[in-house]
């Protein structure tokens, strides 16, 4: 499980532990035997994956040498570039087993890019790199509202490679939906 800056446990599995990567693989692998047109990562509905386990401070010791101070180092550029590579090394491994079945992976992330960031993904880093097929960009409940009608950090994921989608409800009624019609083609 996911320990918080305070070393309590969080309900949610940590992928900073390679069983949990083993046995998540493992399942995909046998989703991948059903002929899916590919796979695609929840990140709307997970994070956090990753956040202040034992494999992340001794990550933070080895790059860093010495103990990362918690709570206040939590979302240092430091810790957080700790925890994103160590996520990413899971999207490696993902993107490795669906580009070996000929499949596509794909994901859906919040809105919210700083809050994301935070939680240990750079999404404008997924889109860099080309780890995924296409990234779905949802409105998400717990997004602010006004980044509805900014969408700048969207439309530069799409100038960074890959295929970038709004996604959430059309109507402005959750309040963080996308505007109708204002998203590129």
């Amino acid at each position: 499980h996911c320990r918080d800056e305070e070393g309590q446990r969080v309900n949610f599995l940590s992928y900073a532990w390679p069983g949990v990567q083993q046995r998540v693989l493992a399942f995909m692998e046998e989703l991948l035997e059903y002929e899916p047109d590919g796979l695609c990562l929840a990140f709307n509905r997970g994070l956090p994956l990753i956040l202040f386990e034992e494999p992340v401070r001794e990550r933070f010791r080895h790059r860093y040498g010495r103990e990362p101070r918690l709570p206040e180092e939590s979302e240092t550029p430091e810790m957080t570039g700790v925890r994103h590579a160590m996520l990413m090394e899971f999207v490696e491994k993902a993107a490795r087993l669906c580009q070996q079945r000929k499949k596509a992976l794909s994901c859906i992330v919040p809105r919210d890019f700083d809050k994301v960031r935070r939680l240990g993904l750079i999404v404008e880093d997924l889109a860099r790199r080309g780890l995924v097929e296409s990234l779905l960009v949802g409105a998400g409940h717990g997004d602010n509202p006004a980044l509805a009608d900014d969408l700048e950090p969207v439309r530069s994921l799409k100038r960074l490679g890959g295929r970038v989608f709004a996604g959430g409800s059309a109507v402005r009624a959750h309040g963080a939906a996308w505007p109708v019609n204002d998203f590129p083609k």
